[in-house]
């Protein structure tokens, strides 16, 4: 190839072919002639060749047989196998096939790539000027290449990976020739004279630079999807399809499965006329404006040269037969010369039809020639049966069958008579008849077993059976589930060989086969269930009764009882009942009772009848009608002899009052955090007989350190000098005397509503539900101000004010933090932040741990460990982890704090100056120095 020109391989100049490198040009030529990727043969737009020349048109597919894939002698080839250079293979870049970028090739990564190949070789072939049986051919024999290609490089990809494992780049190049070796294939070979013209690459030192595109968010699907718009007869009443309904006008209809799904994929019927359709203007013998076609390289020689001063200086020469020529240089009519006529090629696929040499005409004097009919279409032969489109850029697909063209309604119904439907060839469909539109193809019953569940449409709900020969309908589930548990899964089947019998019955079970004792129906229509018993049925009144004497009644029969005498309806079968049984008197009632001394007495709560009996909820169902009731269960205390120290112990089941059993004492767990403090199991308390067991003393708190506050909150905040939170009900308390213990805290409530607030100096700052944000004051009147803005949660240090919303987005403010702050988002996510001296810590959802600015870029540093939240009050940072635990650091706050735990389980924690307050996962706040 001459520097600066550009490849005449159209597939090679895309830069779909890396070279292998090569000591010499010859051997660079020889190379010309490989395959681009075995997926397609190749487009030449050269002289060079993709793999052998086509001889002579043949269309002979060459496959790789099954044996030499499957060979035992089988070997993968390595680089030093062939140094044969006229073998070698130009490898394209591993990156063109490694769709995902994880430096291996999957098997579909690889059929991908070829299905690429493909649809640029058929575009090639689309905008190619070659004629358009050619263009037929080409397109079809691409579409065989790739299918053949497809199972050929599927085998030889699983062999591969047994022996040598992924398809790494270091073992491409290898693997890539092993395809080319093995999957053979048929030539594509575009002629010079019929390539598009193409517009040549820049040079390198032409390319302009462009902008690198923006990040932009993708869009979930395409806007305006691509359709396939198949024939509509009459777009303004478009005819729709109704199936055959074989079924009578008002029959019972069952729909088992639905097989078309809610959402198909829509297939538009053909639109023969479009709506603005390619015209093709013939000739017009003196036209005003003549549509004209040039030929590709018409050769202009001169046969009989029209005179111009006398008929003797004309040049006479033999036209040959079917020559195709012009009368005059300027004319853009062409002829094909036959039998001595002229006769005109009204456009020039008709021209391509008989010559596909037609361009090169030649000028002769017509004068002397007549003017025969116009030339016709010269229709190739068609293949019965082949799939057939009359204009490219037509969508509707039709089937070539005994002379006529019948439209494909949809691809069900071509998939049904042809699979390979879609590969269609291009024909001049104004001469052919068009015949009746294809409908679905059903398979014949034919090999079908005995009482196979079938359909004779699938757009019907009638299901019916295949027995003898016949097919009987199903007039209804119950009657399809009697004979056949999976008729739902029916096969859809051509039914004009079957005759109709007669409907199928109930399937039933002869008395003869049934035995005694068991649950039978005789109508499937009604609910009465009997028992089949010495020869006759007798009807269970109630489940109750069934239950009684058969607890797998429900499993029952159904049983022909023409010829079956019925007798008398079955009594209650009272069993036999141990001491101390628990019993129900009926299923349906809630009432459990125990069965003791001949009576049964009522367990008035499930503690009392867990204290007599640990099955109790397994009643059995007995007949209540004879058994005497006496009086109700007590509770069963159980002794405290025995029990461990500090065994967490209840005096009654239906009191709240939880003790601990110490020293032979009960002493009261006064509420649950004192009880957390002793015994972190003390729910799994046991309740005892305490007549024996003397009140000690309350128990005190045992928390090291820790002093628990008056009242409940589920969120706090302190500064210093105010501990303020809200409760359940988003309240807001705040107080500042008797905070730390020292005796009960002096709360008082500020009017509002908010689910989270921030204390700092004489202000508190809050969100509610609604994410509003709010600021007022921390004494007396709040006077409430709104700022702009969405928050979940808010912090300040009076000089900035930070939050997060519930995206987990973050944004500072530092101007107009009381009226209408100037709202800056900072880059990253967190779902709690802590703001203090312009310095933010912060946790996202999972629990990382982020310090950085408030100001400008915060350049976050992640910190190690995993909190919930965090606080920061200039010195230390705390905050509880999703266990609960407490945890502090007062050192290496910049990227690796010294983490220690603060003893005890709690939800929240605010500091300040050394002083840590928290709050339970129960709403209990303490307070603690550090």
């Amino acid at each position: 190839m001459k520097p600066g020109s550009r490849s005449q391989n159209l597939e090679e100049g895309e830069g779909l072919i890396r070279r292998a490198p090569v000591a010499h040009e010859s051997k660079i030529k020889s190379k010309r002639a490989l395959a681009v990727g075995a997926s397609i043969a190749l487009l030449a737009a050269g002289a060079a060749c993709a793999y052998v020349a086509i001889p002579s048109g043949s269309d002979v597919v060459t496959v790789v047989p099954t044996e030499k894939l499957e060979a035992d002698t089988f070997v993968m080839p390595t680089e030093d196998t062939d140094d044969d250079d006229s073998l070698r293979v130009d490898i394209p870049p591993f990156s063109d096939y490694d769709r995902n970028g994880d430096s291996v090739i999957s098997n579909d990564e690889y059929l991908f790539r070829m299905g690429e190949l493909r649809d640029n070789a058929l575009r090639l072939v689309e905008t190619s000027m070659l004629p358009l049986e050619k263009k037929n051919l080409y397109t079809t024999r691409l579409k065989k290449n790739y299918l053949t290609e497809s199972a050929c490089v599927t085998r030889l990809v699983n062999r591969d990976r047994k022996s040598n494992g992924a398809v790494t780049e270091d073992r491409f190049d290898v693997f890539y020739t092993m395809i080319k070796e093995f999957c053979e294939l048929e030539d594509v070979v575009i002629p010079p004279e019929f390539r598009a013209t193409e517009t040549p690459s820049p040079s390198i030192n032409n390319q302009v630079e462009t902008e690198t595109p923006q990040l932009v968010e993708p869009t979930p699907g395409p806007t305006n999807p691509v359709t396939y718009t198949p024939e509509t007869p009459v777009p303004t009443n478009p005819v729709t399809f109704t199936p055959e309904t074989p079924v009578p006008t008002n029959p019972v209809t069952f729909t088992p499965e639905t097989p078309v799904p809610t959402n198909p994929v829509t297939y538009t019927p053909e639109t023969p006329v479009p709506t603005n359709p390619v015209t093709f203007t013939p000739e017009t013998p003196v036209p005003t404006n003549p549509v004209t076609y040039t030929p590709t390289n018409p050769v202009t020689v001169p046969a009989t040269v029209a005179p111009t001063t006398a008929p003797s200086n004309s040049r006479e020469v033999v036209i040959p037969e079917g020559q195709a020529i012009k009368c005059s240089s300027s004319d853009t009519a062409v002829y094909r010369y036959t039998s001595g006529e002229r006769r005109w090629y009204p456009s020039p696929d008709i021209a391509s039809s008989w010559d596909l040499n037609w361009g090169k005409f030649i000028i002769v004097d017509c004068s002397s020639i007549k003017c025969g009919d116009d030339m016709p279409y010269k229709r190739p032969a068609i293949p019965e049966g082949q799939a057939v489109k009359c204009k490219s850029t037509d969508a509707a697909v039709f089937r070539y069958c005994d002379g006529k063209i019948r439209w494909y309604p949809s691809p069900r119904i071509a998939a049904s008579w042809d699979p390979a439907w879609d590969i269609t060839l291009l024909v001049d469909c104004s001469s052919i008849p068009r015949g009746p539109d294809m409908s679905l193809k059903l398979p014949p019953p034919i090999g079908l077993p005995e009482g196979q569940a079938i359909k004779c449409n699938p757009d019907e709900a009638a299901v019916y059976r295949l027995t003898n020969g016949q097919r009987r309908w199903y007039p209804d589930p119950p009657i399809a589930t009697s004979w056949d548990a999976n008729w739902g899964k029916f096969l859809v089947v051509d039914c004009s060989s079957l005759p109709r019998g007669d409907d199928m019955p109930y399937n039933t079970v002869s008395p003869s086969k049934v035995p005694d004792g068991q649950a039978v129906k005789c109508d499937y229509r009604r609910p009465d269930v009997y028992r089949f018993t010495g020869g006759g049925v007798r009807w269970y009144p109630n489940p109750e009764i069934a239950t009684s004497w058969d607890p797998n009644w429900g499993k029952f029969f159904f049983m022909d009882c023409t010829s079956v005498p019925r007798g008398k309806d079955m009594p209650f079968n009272q069993p036999a009942i141990p001491e101390g049984q628990a019993v129900k008197c009926s299923s349906s009632d809630a009432a459990i009772f125990r069965f003791c001394e001949g009576q049964i007495r009522w367990y008035p709560s499930p503690p009392v009848a867990a204290s007599w009996d640990p099955v109790w909820d397994q009643p059995i169902v007995v007949n209540c009608r004879y058994l005497p009731r006496g009086p109700d269960m007590p509770y069963k205390l159980r002794s405290p002899v025995g029990l461990p120290e500090g065994q967490a112990i209840k005096c009654n089941p239906d009191e709240a009052a939880v003790y601990r059993l110490v020293s032979g004492h009960r002493r009261w767990y006064p509420n649950p955090p004192i009880a957390d403090s002793w015994d972190p199991s003390w729910g799994k308390f046991l309740v005892v007989d305490c007549s024996s067991l003397p009140r000690g003393d309350d128990m005190p708190l045992k928390l090291d350190g820790w002093k628990l506050l008056d009242g409940m909150l589920v969120q706090i905040s302190f500064d210093g000098r105010f501990l303020c939170g809200v409760n359940r009900d988003d309240d807001i308390w705040c107080a500042s005397e008797n905070i730390r213990g020292e005796g009960s805290t002096r709360w008082r409530q500020i009017p509002g509503k908010l689910m989270h607030i921030q204390v700092y100096g004489d202000f508190l700052w809050g969100v509610n539900r609604a994410n509003e944000i709010y600021v007022g004051s921390v004494i007396g009147d709040p006077q409430w101000r709104r700022l702009p803005g969405s928050l979940k949660q808010i912090t300040s240090d009076n000089k900035q004010v930070c939050g997060v919303n519930a995206n987990d987005d973050i944004f500072c403010a530092n101007t107009n933090i009381r009226t209408d702050p100037n709202w800056r988002q900072l880059p990253g996510k967190l779902s709690y932040v802590s703001l203090l001296n312009g310095r933010l810590v912060g946790t996202n959802s999972n629990g990382a741990i982020f310090t950085g600015r408030a100001a400008g870029d915060p350049k976050w540093t992640q910190l190690d460990g995993i909190l919930r939240n965090a606080m920061f009050d200039g010195a230390r940072i705390c905050g509880t982890n999703s266990a609960d635990d407490v945890w502090c650091a007062d050192n290496g706050l910049q990227s690796n704090p010294n983490w220690s735990m603060v003893r005890g389980k709690m939800r929240q924690v605010a500091t300040s100056a050394g002083q840590l307050y928290s709050i339970d996962p129960s709403g209990y706040i303490f307070y603690r120095v550090l």
